[in-house]
């Protein structure tokens, strides 16, 4: 496997990671709705369960791209690392 492709994967494999705990963290505050504390932090679990959503989308898109070498390796790679650099700059601190 190529050296591109192993990267793609790990970003993919990380950032999929990141949204399966996401989903089961929502589920389980959704089983908790009842309580004022865990009801408030919903619609921000929400935003960051879609933001990890698209990432693994785009890094799933690159990495396909990267295996089976199509014509649009190179767009898929720039758009996984602009949506990388998207979530660094919305997730750094300020």
């Amino acid at each position: 496997m190529k050296p591109l492709a192993v990267l793609n994967g790990i970003i993919m494999g990380s950032s999929f990671a990141i949204w399966i705990g996401l989903v089961v963290v929502l589920f389980l505050y959704g089983l908790n709705a009842h309580y004022d504390y865990i009801r408030e932090e919903i619609p921000n679990l929400v935003v960051h369960a879609v933001i990890f959503t698209g990432v693994t989308v785009v890094a799933a898109l690159s990495f396909w791209g990267t295996v089976r070498e199509r014509w649009w390796l190179w767009y898929g790679q720039a758009a996984m690392y602009a949506v990388l650099a998207a979530v660094v700059v919305y997730y750094w601190p300020e």
